[in-house]
């Protein structure tokens, strides 16, 4: 297993265990946004932990998109309707961006996102 910091480098498996604990220190975004399909709550945090499987480029953060359904209490969870992975935290902060903007404007999950990016 490969354990890396939110800028990218390696680090001991001890660091991690910090890293995992603190997770305000390892989010990136956490918007809600209101629509009459219900709210959808937009995450992205560092995984700390390769989610590559194996692949050549190491994927350290996540995106997700979960949507509540009208009335009910957006904190409490709602379906996972998208999960993406990013490789750096920059990417993960302009698709953390481009999601909240896409949904905002569409009221709905953008085409891009649906594709996988």
């Amino acid at each position: 297993m490969s354990y890396y910091d939110i800028e990218g480098n390696l680090i001991s498996p001890a660091r991690a265990q910090e890293l995992l604990a603190d997770r305000a220190g390892r989010t990136i975004g956490d918007d809600r946004v209101g629509t009459a399909a219900g709210t959808f709550r937009v995450r992205t945090l560092h995984l700390v932990l390769d989610q590559a499987d194996g692949g050549t480029v190491p994927l350290l953060f996540e995106s997700t998109v979960r949507l509540s359904p009208p009335g009910a209490d957006p904190g409490t969870g709602g379906e996972e309707v998208l999960s993406l992975h990013w490789s750096t935290r920059q990417q993960a902060e302009d698709a953390h961006a481009q999601l909240v903007r896409d949904i905002t404007e569409r009221q709905d999950l953008p085409s891009w996102a649906r594709e996988g990016g």
